[in-house]
């Protein structure tokens, strides 16, 4: 039986004034008990002694933080689930946005001539596209980037420029053009 349930010698009257005691949580006093009662101060402390009220306070008090802090923590495992759902989520986006790409790349490799791509950014776009699907896959944090990665291009050739993505960096709009090319539109 819980220290704050009624006690066997308390009477009604005064479990019940308890009760109030209880639920008035910061400004907990004998004589706030007895104001909101209308009884007198001497009957409520008397009761409040007798039936050991602080103490059952104090219980009731670290019983209701337990409670708070156990649905804090619930809460929080919670968010953590939705986290790694929608982790899970993009990185799977990811993936199957890169290995649209990888098709559209290699599908413009047997037709290099009806491609708008020159053969270097191909190559590059089937290399950026291989490792987007495999950081993907792998759980990294999705980037395409060269070491001479510069100002947002990189370079392939002495004339040819391919721009570096990092699908975490990219908008909505940005991913949608990147999603439109990996699909067999290169107009982004």
């Amino acid at each position: 039986m819980a220290s704050w349930s009624q006690l066997t010698s308390e009477s009604g009257k005064a479990y019940n004034a308890f009760r109030i005691y209880l639920e008035l949580g910061r400004i907990r006093t004998y004589e706030e008990t007895a104001r909101q009662l209308r009884r007198s101060g001497s009957l409520i402390r008397r009761w409040g002694n007798q039936n050991n009220w602080v103490q059952r306070a104090r219980d009731w008090d670290l019983e209701q933080d337990e409670r708070r802090q156990q649905l804090k923590d619930e809460a929080l495992q919670e968010t953590v689930r939705e986290e790694e759902r929608d982790l899970y989520k993009a990185r799977k986006r990811h993936a199957a946005l890169a290995g649209a790409a990888m098709k559209h790349v290699a599908n413009s490799l047997t037709n290099m001539k009806d491609e708008k791509l020159s053969p270097g950014q191909t190559i590059r776009w089937l290399e950026v596209s291989a490792r987007l699907e495999e950081q993907a896959r792998s759980g990294q944090v999705i980037a395409a980037r060269t070491s001479r990665e510069r100002n947002g291009e990189a370079k392939i050739g002495e004339d040819e420029r391919v721009l570096v993505i990092d699908l975490e960096d990219l908008t909505d709009d940005q991913l949608a053009q990147f999603e439109k090319f990996a699909h067999g539109s290169n107009s982004a």
